[in-house]
């Protein structure tokens, strides 16, 4: 033993505490990773079937949305964790997609616990699952088809289909579209984030409409004013312009009594 060198270090655990390490550990992890995935099998496809989640205060939700039953699962395992925030990432960037993500991450894991278990380095699987997707995105680009407003109609109609709109599918689906073409015309990448959606306590589902333009939240001081002005000037204003309750800041002081 060469001067410097000591003992390796000693891990003191209970007698019925049990470790693994090695390949056991990626087994494991990936039996984890493939239970979450199976668990919304069922829900995919348009046959797919809607599962019922009992949440801990006692109320109940009916949903085939994966988004949905991702956010409401409480995990602990390190391997579900990163599944649920591989989720949560898919629904942040694209909306929907939340179950095929996490079937096709669930047989990607499976492929690569049989490659594993033949003697494969896992840094290999990792560089051909890499170049693997490059020719998945080289595929996409050749077979992409130009979008035109009959397949932006389906897309939507499919991202409705299973969620909460989509008993007004056929008012949401062409909403959707229209906000899309209007957005597109003046950003280069739309997103969620350029379409302001708002609530309005009165009417129902199909009473939803698009409005081109800016929406002012704010009721008529006077009854007798007009609701719509054509070719009115328009003031562009940098602040809020809401009315604000004043507060009082000043100090009596009573030197006497008198």
């Amino acid at each position: 033993m060469s001067e410097g060198e000591g003992k390796p270090p000693v891990v003191v655990v209970s007698e019925s505490t049990s470790v693994t390490s090695g390949t056991a550990v990626q087994e494991k992890l990936i039996v984890a990773a493939r239970v979450f995935s199976d668990l919304l099998k069922p829900t995919y496809g348009p046959r797919g079937l809607d599962k019922m989640l009992y949440k801990t205060d006692g109320s109940t939700a009916v949903t085939n949305d994966g988004a949905k039953i991702v956010a409401e699962l409480m995990v602990k395992h390190p391997a579900a964790k990163m599944m649920v925030s591989m989720g949560n990432s898919q629904e942040e960037a694209c909306g929907d997609g939340v179950t095929t993500t996490m079937l096709l991450c669930g047989s990607l894991l499976e492929e690569a616990n049989t490659l594993l278990s033949k003697g494969l380095h896992p840094l290999t699987l990792v560089d051909g699952y890499r170049k693997a997707m490059g020719v998945a995105f080289s595929q996409m680009d050749s077979n992409s088809t130009p979008l035109d407003d009959e397949r932006l109609l389906g897309v939507a109609n499919t991202a409705l289909t299973g969620k909460g709109a989509e008993a007004a599918i056929d008012i949401f689906a062409p909403l959707v579209r229209d906000a899309l073409n209007a957005v597109q015309n003046s950003v280069e990448t739309p997103s969620a984030e350029h379409v302001a959606m708002f609530k309005i306590g009165s009417g129902g589902l199909r009473d939803s409409h698009l409005v081109r333009g800016i929406v002012v939240r704010r009721r008529v001081l006077m009854d007798s004013l007009p609701n719509n002005i054509d070719k009115a000037s328009t003031a562009v204003v940098g602040s809020d312009i809401k009315i604000r309750k004043m507060t009082r800041s000043a100090e009596i002081q009573i030197t006497s009594a008198e």
